[in-house]
């Protein structure tokens, strides 16, 4: 896949590499040629450099050594730690204990007043020129007339996050928006109606309502994945704190600490500032 000379990189390599990336840079080597061939280059000039670094002896460095070691031990310690997780955290149990929480604590899955509305953002004059406010108004003069909002915020809407999803911004409480977007947003009443040009530091929005919920107990169906998934890590957590702990009270756990005490002064020395 990639070569130099004697050293290569096979896609098993690739792939472990690709395991510790962020998920921005994963979709960058799977969506864009340039990406790829740039992650693969740098695979192959770490093995290169690496094996000139072998050839003159680094490795027998003590250091050097000791720190190639850590570096693999935390690779194997955390799959195994992972592996304890995963067992802790059957999903059976899982569920079991959210409808058991659920039931058990039902003040936690209570909500207020929400709604649900769609936006189109447009850039307001500080963002671009005096025709900003222009621009606003004719898009909302459009959207009076009966064109379709989700076809408008496709078009013209700057906040791209959602943009492609018609404006859509789902069911929001209080608290979840900058000020003047919520106030605007509360204050409609009846599904299908539209807010006046509302500006924030964002820009001016064209809010549409959607739907609005009552303060009440969130269904158990609402709540049950994010539930679920705070469960499952809560209980991961603990399986990975408690097999650590438990193999510090091991018999065979020791510290030397007249060879710890010996070591850090060591250290102290080689921290300590020149004269």
């Amino acid at each position: 896949m990639a070569a130099y000379n004697d050293q290569h990189v096979d896609a098993v390599e690739l792939e472990a590499a690709f395991a510790t990336m962020a998920p921005n840079l994963r979709a960058a080597v799977l969506d864009k040629p340039d990406s790829a061939r740039n992650f693969a280059t740098d695979l192959l000039t770490r093995r290169v450099l690496a094996e000139r670094a072998r050839a003159d002896k680094l490795d027998a460095d003590p250091v050097l050594a000791a720190r190639a070691r850590q570096a693999a031990d935390m690779v194997l310690l955390d799959a195994w730690l992972t592996r304890i997780a995963d067992a802790a955290a059957d999903p059976a149990a899982v569920a079991a204990l959210a409808r058991e929480e659920y039931r058990a604590y039902p003040e936690r899955f209570r909500r207020g007043d929400e709604v649900h509305a769609r936006h189109i953002l447009l850039p307001s004059c500080a963002c671009v020129d005096d025709k900003g406010r222009a621009q606003a108004e004719a898009v909302l003069a459009r959207l009076k007339a009966g064109e379709d909002f989700a076809a408008l915020a496709a078009e013209f809407s700057i906040d791209k996050s959602n943009a492609e999803k018609g404006g859509d911004l789902g069911f929001f409480g209080r608290g979840r928006m900058v000020k003047e977007f919520e106030d605007a947003a509360f204050a409609l009443k009846e599904p299908g109606e539209l807010s006046d040009l509302v500006e924030t530091r964002f820009g001016y929005h064209i809010i549409r309502l959607e739907a609005r919920r009552d303060e009440g107990q969130r269904t158990f169906d609402e709540v049950r994945e994010s539930l679920e998934a705070s469960i499952a890590a809560r209980l991961k957590n603990k399986a990975r704190n408690d097999y650590v702990l438990a193999l510090h009270a091991e018999e065979g756990f020791t510290i030397d600490e007249a060879a710890l005490a010996a070591a850090l002064e060591k250290l102290r020395s080689i921290e300590a500032p020149a004269n």
